[in-house]
C-alpha cells in the first residue's frame, strides 16, 4: 500500500465538527497526537523500566493499534501544513540518509509503506541495531521529543501569537514517522499492517460525512 492510499482511505474519518474550524482542528490534532504517543511510550516504559509499581508485559497488539492512531494524527497534521504523508516520508528519508549514511537517496513520486520502512531501518544507529530493548527505549524517547516539539510549535502559534512554522512541524512529523517505523521493526511489525488496522478502525467509527455511526463514539476521534 502506498502512503497516498492511506491518506485517501482516512480522508473522510475526521469528525464533522472539526472540518470547518481550523483553530479547533489544530488543537485537537496536536493534543490527540500527544495522547496517542503517550499510549505507545507508556506501554514500552512499563514493560522495560521496572521499579515503580506499574510493571507489565508489553502488549504488542496494543502498541500496534496506538501506532496506527499516531499515523492518523501525523497524516492529518501534515495536511494542515500542506504536506501529504508521502511528502513527509520522502522528505524524512532524504534527511536521514544524508545525515547518517552520507549519501543521497533516489526517491520520488508515490512510495509504499514497505519501501519507507526498508529504507528507514538502514539508518538505525549501529550502537542499538542489535539490542531490541535499547531500540525501543531510544525510539520512545525520540517519539516523545519530536511530538513534544510539534506541540511547542502549535502552542507558540495559538498562545503566544507567533507565526506557525509549518516547515518545522513538517520536519518533526517526518521524524515521528521514522521513530514509529523503528518501533515497528523492533517488534516485528509491518508499518503497512499498522496502517491497514487503523483504516479498519477509523472506517468503522464514522460515515463518509464524518458523522459518528454510534452515539457511543461521540467522544471518540
Amino acid at each position: 500500500m502506498k502512503f497516498n492510499d492511506y491518506d485517501s482511505a482516512i480522508s473522510d474519518t475526521l469528525a464533522t465538527r472539526l472540518r470547518n474550524n481550523q483553530r479547533e482542528r489544530l488543537i485537537y490534532l496536536t493534543l490527540g497526537l500527544d495522547e496517542e504517543k503517550s499510549e505507545v511510550t507508556s506501554s514500552i516504559r512499563k514493560a522495560l523500566l521496572k521499579g515503580n509499581f506499574h510493571e507489565k508485559e508489553l502488549d504488542v497488539k496494543h502498541v500496534e493499534e496506538e501506532l496506527g492512531d499516531c499515523l492518523w494524527y501525523i497524516s492529518f497534521l501534515g495536511k494542515e501544513c500542506g504536506k501529504s504523508l508521502n511528502d513527509l516520508a520522502i522528505d524524512n528519508l532524504k534527511k536521514v540518509y544524508t545525515r547518517y549514511r552520507h549519501e543521497d537517496i533516489p526517491l520520488a513520486g508515490p512510495i509504499t509503506f514497505e519501501t519507507y520502512q526498508n529504507y528507514a531501518i538502514k539508518t538505525i544507529d549501529t550502537a542499538i541495531k542489535d539490542d531490541d530493548e535499547k531500540r525501543l527505549l531510544i525510539a520512545s524517547i525520540g517519539l516523545a521529543k519530536e511530538m513534544g516539539q510539534i506541540g511547542t510549535e502549535v502552542g507558540e502559534n495559538l498562545i503566544d501569537k507567533k507565526l506557525l512554522r509549518t516547515d518545522k512541524i513538517v520536519e518533526k512529523l517526518g521524524d515521528s514517522l521514522w521513530y514509529c517505523s523503528l518501533i515497528c521493526d523492533t517488534l516485528n511489525l509491518n508499518l503497512e499492517d499498522v496502517a491497514n488496522l487503523n483504516i479498519s478502525k477509523t472506517k468503522n467509527r464514522y460515515d463518509n460525512d464524518g458523522k459518528s455511526k454510534s452515539t457511543v463514539d461521540l467522544n471518540e476521534r
